[in-house]
């Protein structure tokens, strides 16, 4: 006598797991991951403690424009934040769990770009408050608040421009070590040779900070540029490597 056993195949389309609880898995894998948190602490210490400073002490006049410049004053350590998002798990070897877990890799990528804007937004959105907060207390008149629309939008740019170049960074270098060096010395390097060859206007095409700096009037050109050096461009080439990277 034997019984014949009788599978029902898996409906891979209702397995598919929501982005929504793959944020929140990467998010609290952020989290738990000591360099994260303690990154984050370090960005929002140094830019309260700035716009305090800055407030109190003499100087030009306090305005929200100043302020918020002034609070993102450590917003390029969110590259790291950017970097360990699309890099760290390779250089691990721990990239593969990920991927069993999830094996929609553009999934993945998105999931933990995600994480990586939201923890930089979260953080541009407390900076931001102590700025409004000390404008508050120390601005004089309306000119304290001119134009509080692009001081916000210098404080965003401020915090993403390093979050996307991270990322993208990271894509394309899967060792956090060197992908957190070329952020840090290939745009000084670029802008410098440019500088000597065609003068300090067209330095400022190539400089990743042109990029954050899209609100002012007149940058709309550099910082154009800038993105697509810094951003687009990595990202392109970095999501054609992870696609096909090896996790063995």
């Amino acid at each position: 006598m034997s019984t014949q056993l009788h599978t029902t195949p898996l409906d891979r389309g209702t397995a598919r797991p929501p982005l929504t609880r793959l944020v929140g898995f990467e998010l609290r894998k952020a989290v738990d991951t000591a360099p994260v948190p303690l990154l984050l602490l370090a960005v929002l210490g140094l830019g309260v403690t700035a716009v305090v400073y800055k407030a109190v002490a003499p100087g030009p006049e306090v305005t929200l424009y100043r302020e918020a410049g002034v609070a993102m004053i450590a917003s390029p350590l969110l590259a790291v934040l950017g970097v360990f998002a699309s890099a760290s798990e390779w250089g691990e070897r721990t990239v593969a769990v990920s991927f069993l877990l999830e094996p929609r890799r553009g999934r993945v990528l998105a999931s933990r770009a995600v994480v990586a804007v939201l923890l930089g937004l979260g953080v541009t959105a407390v900076l931001l408050g102590a700025a409004l907060v000390t404008t508050a207390l120390a601005g004089e008149g309306p000119a304290a608040w001119a134009d509080p629309g692009t001081a916000i939008a210098r404080g965003l740019g401020y915090a993403l421009v390093p979050v996307l170049s991270g990322i993208a960074l990271g894509t394309l270098f899967p060792r956090v070590v060197v992908a957190v060096l070329v952020y840090l010395l290939a745009p000084s390097a670029l802008s410098t040779a440019v500088g000597l060859i065609a003068g300090d206007g067209a330095a400022r095409w190539v400089d990743v900070s042109s990029a954050a700096e899209f609100a002012r009037p007149g940058t709309a050109g550099p910082a154009t540029v800038a993105v697509l050096i810094w951003i687009v461009a990595p990202l392109a080439l970095g999501t054609y490597r992870w696609f096909r990277r090896d996790v063995a």
